[in-house]
């Protein structure tokens, strides 16, 4: 008999539902991004309809796996263990509800978690790859096999033994904590896995492949089961399973010849399907939504309700379609007519575009055509050409769609078409506690996104005839699709560029107090001023045969001055012209005033301490001023960045310490940049080249850093040469001090320390920093060979200077130069 819906929640949870154990056939959980877990229990013993026996509340981010505990010796009522996006693992009992334990150690998101009864312990696995076994709630063991994320666990029958999948493409057998095997047949992330007959594993993975492995861990028999990502697989029998994922289809498989027994639609991605002692099957998805199919007719639901569950999925309207009206993927098995024809085609419920490849003669699947936010309006009154807002956790956009990450989770994005797509993709990265990495990735998409968004728009401003002449003409649809149904790229994290910032190394110690003595320029302690030995050089470089009596040292400076008063009236003046989103209220304006008089107050600013409240009124709303207005907000950050704890709190919170680099490179060093934000933005990136922690993100700023020196090293304006030579100084300090080489910088650097020489007046304090910042170059074999372009006649002169610090550092220069 074939499988019909049963029964149908369409909102068991608010948002995505993740994942779901049986218990038994009546009572089952399921999980899901609005944080909570929820037991289901049947309402009566006939009834088809499940209640929320529990609704857990506890998580504090997305609850992505879950698992049964059987009742035991250490859990009498039996146990429920979920895992959730902020590394956190919960068990929970399961006839009172209440939290028995609240396990902590994953840096990461928990992404899979399983029980292995032989002996009663918690396995978890997470997105940075590490899989965790607990004991009586502690970590017994940390396995580190994968080298990225877990995606499922799944206990054995043999004692003391798990099996693992992940992101890497392998699948893992361990016993004792030992890995006994590694199984690579998946070229990408694999999802899910079952083990049959208790020797015979079958995966299923992003790749759309299924594959049976034989007893010695190799690929028996492969299959492919869908041209999308599939997400989940469960045993019906020991012949029989079901897999499920984007498709928005449970497909029911003979492992015999791989024969698909039979299709069961859904209005979304699957994101998890279990299956009942009873035979029945449970999927939970995207909607938020649960659905449970059978094979009893006793448990069928009314012929009425699958009728309108089936005209719900088929009169669908996609992009201007209706689904009902296209034809099936039967159609593939005619050849194309020439090279690019396109055929729009439904695939269960979903409507793909295939294009025809004369090379290869086949139909190659472009993508799906996408829905929601691009449908006609078909309000009476509204113009055609309308887009309806689509709504997104209580919030209007004129886009939403899903971002699929390596570590095998879906999201949700909303989108305004005026938005700035590395806000976005910003905010989206803070808000899902994501890896900074992935701004390039997700930036980039959202920008294809907005054009796909203003190609629809303009789309849908055509008639109903000129939509149809798609369904019909094979060049309007290959325009139509072509750029509109490109398929849901995979993003992975990217390397740092110019406008990415990648985590820095593993924290070392801060610098003691001793090694970062507060400093507004390079320390130098001259004792007895003594006379200088000068002669010309032979290349005309003054020689200096005895070595000035002058140490100059190697640790960055620390840029402290400023009129905090006058700050706190320009912050409170710019406050009033933004806009109410980003507008202080009045209880921050006072915490902002009392972080300044903290300042004031500072012995020494190194040792600052402010507030999470100070902090995040920082980095999450003045951070977003308009750049007008931006100025006192950088100038605040140059100052309190001198603390090693706010360092650390930038450090700790990667998403704020990329948006502060992003808005010093996009609204401070780029050319376009206004003069106060340029002048802040090289200060405040100073400050940040004194600590360990924060030094490689700054490095990661090189050639954008010397691109604005270049354009401002001649500014007749003080404030700026001292910025411009304070920054070279520091990035030259650092790097030593952090072992970070600058050898391919080295010429740039020393052409424009030598213009800051030439520009700065001869009793100008930078002059001072730039000769510095010479002298440790020169201090390194390959930078003494790249400081090619020198004013000897200059050097000269300010050999005889009367401002003592200038005669003797540009005395030490000469001597390290000979």
């Amino acid at each position: 008999m074939q499988y019909a819906l049963s029964s149908e929640r369409l909102k068991a949870h608010d948002d995505t539902a993740r994942s779901a154990v049986v218990i038994d056939n009546d009572n089952f959980v399921t999980t899901g991004f609005d944080r909570t877990v929820k037991i289901w229990t049947r309402k009566s013993q006939d009834s088809l309809e499940f209640l929320p026996s529990f609704i857990l509340v506890g998580h504090s981010g997305a609850v992505f796996c879950c698992c049964y505990i059987l009742p035991n010796q250490s859990y009498p009522n039996g146990a429920i263990a979920s895992g959730s996006s902020k590394g956190e693992i919960i068990v929970w009992d399961v006839k009172t509800g209440q939290i028995l334990a609240t396990l902590a150690g994953h840096q990461a998101a928990v992404s899979a978690i399983c029980y292995t009864v032989s002996n009663n312990r918690i396995v978890s696995g997470s997105w940075d790859g590490s899989i965790r076994v607990w004991e009586n709630h502690q970590t017994l063991q940390e396995i580190k096999q994968h080298s990225s994320a877990v995606q499922c666990l799944i206990p054995l029958p043999e004692a003391n033994s798990f099996a693992s999948t992940s992101s890497d493409g392998s699948i893992c057998v361990f016993k004792d904590g030992q890995t006994m095997s590694v199984m690579k047949g998946h070229q990408q992330p694999v999802r899910s896995l079952i083990l049959l007959n208790g020797r015979q594993f079958v995966s299923v993975g992003n790749d759309g492949i299924m594959i049976v492995w034989n007893e010695h861990g190799q690929v028996d028999r492969m299959t492919n089961v869908s041209s999308l990502l599939v997400y989940t697989i469960a045993a019906i029998n020991q012949s029989t399973v079901a897999t499920a994922g984007e498709d928005r289809m449970i497909s029911i498989w003979s492992l015999s010849d791989f024969s698909k027994l039979q299709s069961l639609s859904q209005p979304s991605p699957i994101n998890c399907i279990k299956r009942f002692p009873n035979g029945d099957i449970l999927s939970v998805s995207d909607d938020g939504g649960y659905r449970i199919w059978t094979t009893d007719a006793s448990r069928t639901a009314k012929a009425e309700d699958i009728v309108a569950y089936d005209e719900r999925l088929t009169n669908r309207v996609v992009s201007g379609i209706v689904l009902k009206d296209l034809p099936g993927e039967e159609v593939l098995a005619i050849p194309g007519t020439k090279d690019g024809e396109i055929k729009v085609i439904r695939v269960g419920v979903i409507p793909c575009a295939y294009k025809w490849s004369e090379a290869t003669r086949k139909w190659d699947l472009i993508g799906e055509v996408l829905q929601n936010a691009e449908e006609p309006s078909d309000v009476p009154g509204v113009p055609p050409g309308t887009i309806q807002k689509q709504v997104l956790n209580g919030k209007e956009y004129d886009i939403v769609f899903p971002v699929e990450l390596d570590g095998g989770v879906r999201y949700q994005l909303g989108l305004n078409a005026d938005e700035n797509a590395y806000q976005v993709a910003q905010d989206f990265i803070y808000a899902n506690n994501l890896d900074q990495n992935y701004l390039i990735t997700i930036a980039n998409f959202i920008n294809e996104r907005k054009e796909d968004f203003e190609k629809i728009k303009a789309l849908r401003s055509a008639s109903k005839a000129d939509r149809e002449e798609i369904m019909t003409n094979p060049e309007a649809a290959r325009q139509a699709f072509e750029s509109l149904s490109q398929p849901l790229p995979t993003a992975q994290p990217q390397q740092p560029s110019p406008t990415t910032f990648q985590q820095p190394p593993p924290a070392q110690p801060l610098p003691t107090p001793q090694q970062t003595q507060p400093s507004s320029q390079p320390q130098v302690t001259p004792s007895a001023a003594g006379m200088l030995n000068v002669t010309p050089n032979s290349n005309g470089l003054p020689r200096v045969f005895t070595k000035p009596d002058l140490y100059i040292t190697k640790v960055p400076n620390s840029l402290k001055g400023g009129n905090l008063g006058k700050m706190f009236e320009m912050i409170t003046k710019e406050n009033a012209t933004v806009s109410e989103r980003w507008k202080l209220t009045e209880s921050e304006l006072k915490s902002v005033e009392a972080m300044l008089n903290s300042v004031a107050r500072a012995p020494q600013l190194e040792y600052l301490q402010i507030s999470t409240e100070q902090f995040h009124i920082c980095t999450r709303k003045m951070l977003f001023w308009p750049a007008a207005q931006l100025f006192p907000c950088l100038d605040l950050l140059r100052i309190i960045l001198v603390s090693n704890s706010v360092i650390q709190r930038f450090t700790n919170n990667p998403g704020d310490l990329s948006r502060l680099l992003i808005i010093c490179q996009t609204r401070g060093l780029h050319p376009s940049a206004n003069f106060r934000n340029r002048v802040f933005s090289l200060q405040l990136l100073a400050n940040l080249c004194g600590s360990r922690l924060s030094f490689p993100f700054v490095y990661a700023l090189c050639d954008e850093l010397l691109s604005c020196c270049e354009s401002e090293v001649r500014n007749d304006k003080d404030i700026m040469r001292m910025s411009v030579s304070n920054i070279l100084f520091n990035l030259v300090a650092g790097a030593q001090l952090f072992n970070q080489p600058l050898d391919p910088y080295f010429q740039r650097i020393g052409s424009i320390l030598m213009d800051c020489v030439r520009a700065a007046p001869k009793h100008d304090q930078s002059l001072v920093t730039s000769l510095s910042a010479l002298v440790l170059i020169c201090r390194i074999p390959a930078g003494k060979t790249a400081i090619i372009d020198l004013d000897y006649g200059h050097l000269k002169t300010l050999l005889t200077s009367q401002n003592e610090n200038v005669m003797k550092t540009t005395a030490v220069f000469c001597y390290e130069m000979k």
